[in-house]
């Protein structure tokens, strides 16, 4: 079983990210009404977004994991479903691959040996409690990354070569997911714009005939 495997591996850190629910919903039913051809199937990041993590975990045998984490906002005026959320998908699953080269945000290679029962503990230490100004998704996801690599210096020891590279990871992280979110955002804001544009100013394209 995992929670006894021994030689369980956490390979690398994926920090993701992925339109919102809500606000795909609201962006697709106005891209319908712009261009009535949009493929529905088509995800993009936009403006505001869901960040989430996910872990690639190599057990002693067999094929990879990847574990996702994220903290949700309460889906109804309870609350209910609002926390951090764990689940595992096998590396076989080509919905986890396709998510991390459509999300991927930033990755951060580790290569060092955990405990799952030990990891699953940090995924689950941030407060679960949500807040939209100063405690979110993209609050959880980088703090829970500063988080493991903490872990993992801990794990290796002072002086261990990786001990220093997962420090540079850490020192280097504010300042590369400033760059990936400025980067995505000017990229998202300057396409949806032009799209948006086209299609306002000349409407959906006719086909010839």
């Amino acid at each position: 079983m995992l929670c006894n495997d021994t030689r369980l591996v956490l390979e690398v850190i994926f920090i993701c990210q992925e339109e919102l629910e809500l606000v795909g919903t609201c962006l697709r039913s106005i891209r319908r009404r712009l261009n009535p051809n949009h493929n529905e199937t088509e995800e993009k990041r936009r403006l505001i977004n869901h960040d989430f993590l996910i872990l690639k975990i190599q057990p002693g045998e067999g094929p990879a994991l990847y574990i996702k984490a994220e903290k949700l906002f309460g889906v109804d005026d309870e609350g209910s479903g609002q926390g951090i959320h764990i689940s595992v998908e096998a590396d076989e699953d080509d919905r986890t691959r396709a998510m991390l080269c459509r999300c991927g945000l930033h990755r951060i290679e580790c290569g060092i040996g955990v405990r799952l029962d030990s990891l699953i503990a940090v995924l689950k230490k941030w407060n679960p409690y949500y807040d939209v100004k100063r405690d979110n998704c993209w609050d959880y996801a980088r703090e829970t990354t500063k988080l493991l690599l903490g872990a993992c210096m801990e794990i290796v020891g002072s002086g261990h070569p990786k001990q220093k590279m997962l420090q540079r990871d850490l020192e280097q992280l504010e300042t590369k997911l400033v760059k990936h979110h400025l980067v995505n955002t000017g990229l998202r804001v300057l396409n949806y714009v032009k799209a948006v544009g086209r299609r306002v100013i000349w409407g959906p394209r006719k086909s010839a005939g």
